[in-house]
């Protein structure tokens, strides 16, 4: 990302961090783990298909992500 907007990845990430709150990486992190949610509310999909939908190659690594996230597991969300 630094790249395609001509700066330095120090400088971008300082940029993003203020106006963002937040780092990049933890920014997509919580925009894929909010599309895994909805998918989960929203959809039959399966755990492990929404965990590849949203670029996840580890099912489980996305299961941890999502209960770091969320505080419960992506299986409990589909239940509700």
């Amino acid at each position: 990302f630094a790249y395609l907007t001509g700066r330095s990845p120090a400088s971008f990430r300082r940029e993003f961090k203020l106006k963002f709150g937040t780092s990049p990486r933890k920014w997509i992190i919580r925009q894929r783990l909010d599309k895994a949610a909805q998918l989960l509310q929203k959809s039959e999909m399966s755990v492990s298909e929404v965990a590849q939908e949203v670029g996840y190659e580890s099912t489980s690594h996305f299961i941890q992500g999502f209960k770091k996230q969320f505080g419960h597991t992506p299986r409990k969300l589909s239940s509700l």
